[in-house]
């Protein structure tokens, strides 16, 4: 797990998830983004996604699907299609 899946502060874990669409846009066309770092990155997403353990709700879910629209216009489609049942779990 990355630092930012274990941390309390909502704000951190917002812009975490944020720049990951930033990052991949930039980085991909050097090659530097590999598949392992792709899936890292939409594991990242999808469990900003998922529904808290308390019953608090997640407000900032928005954030994520901005984040997992961005993620899908990016990548390539052979690639995204791989993560498309997790999309539409994500949805539901």
């Amino acid at each position: 797990m990355y630092m930012h899946e274990n941390t309390r502060d909502q704000l951190v874990r917002k812009k975490s998830i944020d720049i990951i669409p930033q990052m991949y846009k930039y980085i991909q066309p050097y090659g530097h983004f590999t598949d392992a770092h792709l899936k890292r990155a939409m594991n990242s997403i999808f469990a900003f996604l998922a529904p808290p353990l308390k019953k608090e709700a997640n407000k900032d879910r928005g954030q994520g699907f901005v984040a997992l629209g961005k993620m899908s216009l990016l990548v390539p489609k052979h690639k995204f299609d791989t993560y498309l049942k997790s999309v539409f779990q994500a949805i539901e």
